[in-house]
């Protein structure tokens, strides 16, 4: 039988990947060679000659990220003011993750932005507005309160008579 076809469509996936299209085993030159074809697997019935595949050398696949985590996880400011948020990124194990792609958005940019690598910006009083980080599919946000602006503070004060006695 053809090793694609013992394999299916996600073996033909992976033979694909590695560079084989499946084929002569007997000869490991032949272009369509098979790694691992013939071999029996450890957990194998007598007679079952399904190919073992074995990931290739330098295989990085890295797992998929499960969690995003926003730090902080609420805040406010006033307008013109900034805070940096972060993101986290873990995998199914809660393995910290680095490298990933973090997109981030503003539920109401009219009161908070957000920048590409998480600076929220304080444009008008309001909220509290939802920042989400998103990576791989996964989302986690933080609340952002925009306050009014504080008064500024009073330097002097000068009391005078209405009517001079």
């Amino acid at each position: 039988m053809h090793p694609v076809r013992e394999l299916g469509i996600l073996g033909a996936l992976v033979l694909a990947l590695n560079g084989c299209s499946g084929g002569d085993a007997s000869n490991p030159a032949a272009p369509d060679a098979v790694p691992g074809d013939g071999a029996q697997r450890p957990d194998a019935a007598p007679g079952d000659d399904a190919p073992v595949l074995d990931a290739a050398p330098g295989d990085d696949a890295q797992p998929a990220v499960a969690t995003v985590t926003v730090a902080p996880a609420a805040s406010e400011i006033v307008p013109g003011s900034a805070i940096q948020l972060t993101a986290e990124t873990r995998d199914a194990t809660g393995a910290l993750l680095t490298g990933r792609v973090v997109t981030w958005t503003s539920s109401d940019t009219a009161v908070a932005d957000v920048s590409a690598t998480g600076l929220v910006s304080a444009v008008n009083p309001g909220g509290p507005v939802t920042i989400t980080a998103t990576s791989e599919g996964q989302s986690g946000s933080a609340l952002v309160t925009v306050l009014d602006a504080p008064m500024a503070p009073v330097a002097n004060v000068t009391v005078a008579p209405s009517q001079p006695t």
